[in-house]
């Protein structure tokens, strides 16, 4: 993998580079982010791929299935399957009907429906056992969470991954992998409360508490490590500390992906613009990510994005466009458009008891994605629920989805803000909450980092939305933004050119 490149998609060209120089993908001196740590094959390019902004896009993965079939470790059954015991037979035992070790038949295609429709991986793991609400599955469509699976449960609370069974419930949820790169999106924060601790904005649900911990957890889960030393049969002992793990860490920090030309606008890091990797590198390096500059009194607020600012006057129509999508987004278009109300999203609107922010007016798109030069969010511990679960179709959210499981959450202590008052709902993922505990963070998801966006369809957590135009359209209703047609229009071609 060379220390810079570009590889085209569907807007355009994506543009990458690394910090830490270029990185060999096999052979004697194969760099531990494109190693095989694990017993299946996989490594963290299998599913974070540098030409896709260190995520995987569905086109890439259907693509990689019509080529090698389930021979590509992506297709993994552990996590690449809706359910382990769904994989056919056919995938173990020659098979001239079904795609035999080849695995492309119709039966290895539908045991991963999932991930070939919507890029989604199986997320298992237990609910922490202190927590004030009751779960319950009413809908498992691929029998991963129903007991008597032996994926459905563990006998010493660990991930399942082996399909042991056991006592401890284990659920599976169904989540599209976050990019892995430029990842100060991701550990740098603002604490509102007393400084210090972590960020807690690592995972969709932000339940590692640093990269190394998740660079492990990926390697003993996903890849399916055998973490006992070697003198007991496995492949030896990996730690937070050890050297594959920080050169992981290492490596993902440092790169850095944007997209550098679009089809319609050109190039973007010219004409006044200071799109692409380049400049997405200088400002993480040299002005940091926090949006809040503490050394002026009072601190002086930094719009997330300036990149597009020099082609409000450009004489090209796309140029213009995406100028305009800007300002949208940051709030500073004329006559206030692209401000909103926002209101009734628990983790924004609840997260200062006593405060009336419930809704708020004036809110943007900057609001929570207000990270400078990425657009994550930077306040710590900053998991929101936008309404992507299924629990508020009822509010202009999406509705649960069939091909997904359906949970019943039921509230034991007082009702947290924006449930029904009987303090129970159904959701296709808990979400933080199966992290935490808390009731209040039932459908609660991170803020994504949003570079490199053209290069990584489908989007959200559950990957609902297939195209950036979907993702517009999902705020404009949810939130009643009112947004014209060229403005939806505006607001796409500028996300499209991150």
């Amino acid at each position: 993998m060379p220390a810079k490149g570009t590889e085209s998609n569907s807007d355009g060209t994506l543009g990458f580079i690394s910090r830490t120089g270029a990185a060999r993908t096999a052979g004697a001196g194969e760099h531990p982010f494109f190693k095989s740590l694990g017993s299946n094959g996989r490594s963290c390019g299998t599913c974070h791929q540098p030409s896709q902004a260190m995520s995987v896009s569905v086109s890439d993965i259907r693509a990689r299935f019509n080529r090698f079939g389930v021979r590509d470790p992506i297709f993994a059954p552990v996590d690449g399957a809706n359910c382990p015991t769904l994989v056919p037979a056919s995938e173990t035992r020659a098979s001239r009907f079904y795609g035999g070790r080849r695995g492309r038949g119709s039966d290895s295609r539908k045991a991963r429906s999932l991930l070939l429709n919507d890029g989604l991986f199986r997320i298992f793991m237990p609910a922490t056992t202190s927590r004030d609400f009751k779960i319950e599955v009413v809908k498992d469509p691929y029998g991963c969470n129903t007991p008597g699976n032996p994926h459905a449960s563990t006998s010493d609370g660990n991930d399942g991954a082996n399909g042991s069974g056991g006592t401890i419930p284990i659920y599976s949820m169904y989540r599209r992998p976050l990019i892995g790169m430029a990842l100060d999106f991701k550990t740098e924060f603002l604490a509102l409360g007393p400084p210090g601790g972590l960020s807690g904005n690592i995972m969709w649900d932000g339940r590692e508490p640093t990269l190394f911990s998740q660079a492990l957890s990926a390697t003993l889960g996903h890849a399916q490590r055998d973490n006992r030393p070697t003198s007991q049969g496995g492949q030896g002992t990996l730690t937070v500390d050890s050297d594959e793990i920080k050169k992981i860490v290492e490596y993902e920090v440092g790169f850095f992906a944007a997209q550098i030309r679009d089809k319609k606008a050109g190039p973007l890091d010219k004409g006044g613009a200071t799109g692409g990797p380049q400049h997405l590198k200088t400002s993480v390096e040299q002005e940091g990510v926090i949006f809040l500059d503490l050394s002026q009194n009072p601190p002086v607020a930094k719009l997330p994005f300036d990149e597009f600012d020099g082609w409000a006057s450009s004489k090209s129509k796309h140029q213009q466009s995406i100028a305009r999508g800007q300002a949208l987004f940051n709030g500073t278009a004329p006559n206030d458009r692209g401000k909103f109300t926002l209101g009734e999203v628990a983790g924004f609107n609840d997260a200062f008891p006593g405060a009336p922010t419930d809704p708020v007016p004036g809110s943007t798109c900057a609001t929570c994605h207000n990270g400078v030069a990425g657009g994550s969010d930077i306040i710590q511990a900053s998991q929101r629920n936008i309404g992507t679960a299924g629990d508020f179709a009822s509010r202009r959210g999406n509705p649960l989805r069939s091909d997904l499981p359906v949970f019943k959450i039921t509230c034991t202590g007082e009702k947290p803000p924006f449930f029904p008052d009987n303090k129970t709902v159904l959701v296709n993922d808990p979400g933080m909450g199966l992290v935490t505990g808390r009731c209040a963070d039932i459908g609660k998801f991170s803020v994504p980092t949003l570079r490199g966006l053209a290069s990584h369809a489908p989007y959200f957590h559950d990957g609902s939305a297939n195209t950036i135009a979907d993702t517009v359209n999902f705020y404009n209703k949810r939130f009643s933004m009112g947004l014209t047609k060229q403005e939806k229009t505006d607001l796409t071609n500028f996300l499209a050119a991150l």
